[in-house]
């Protein structure tokens, strides 16, 4: 008889043992996905959030639109929401074809895709979203001292 009993709490005790791991494990499944649905729906919204205003010089050539940003050094490769509006601005600025321009502009940066010519010469691909100051260099623009692109 203490066999019985012995032996129906050992099951018992199995039984709500497995029944623990495994709600722990679905909690844990659960969380899981909860985290990845709110990383994925909350994804569209990152481009807005690491919106910057980047200051450097900037310069749209044939080949390839450029930005040297001031304090890194890096080069970006260029691209725009609205690349008429940009290139206008440019050549109004610029005093001749492809020449350095001092540039602040309001943008978010993003890996450059692997099969984009030329990407080995950028460290990454800075999307504008808004012109904040374009300028020719000769106006004494700080950051643009010692950031030497031709």
């Amino acid at each position: 008889m203490k066999r019985k009993i012995l032996l129906s709490i050992l099951i018992i005790g199995i039984a709500l043992a497995f029944s623990m791991v495994n709600s722990g494990c679905n909690s844990n499944q659960n969380e899981q996905q909860s985290r990845l649905s709110t990383s994925i729906n909350n994804s569209d919204s990152l481009e807005g959030m690491s919106e910057t205003i980047y200051r450097g010089v900037f310069n749209m050539s044939h080949e390839a639109d450029y930005f040297v940003e001031c304090t890194s050094k890096e080069m970006w490769r260029v691209t725009s929401e609205n690349e008429d509006a940009l290139r206008q601005q440019y050549d109004a600025i610029a005093q001749k074809p492809y020449a350095d321009i001092y540039a602040e502009l309001k943008g978010y940066t993003e890996p450059l895709p692997s099969n984009l010519p030329g990407a080995e010469d950028f460290s990454q691909l800075f999307v504008v979203q808004e012109i904040i100051i374009l300028d020719d260099l000769d106006n004494g623009n700080d950051c643009t001292r010692g950031v030497q692109v031709n």
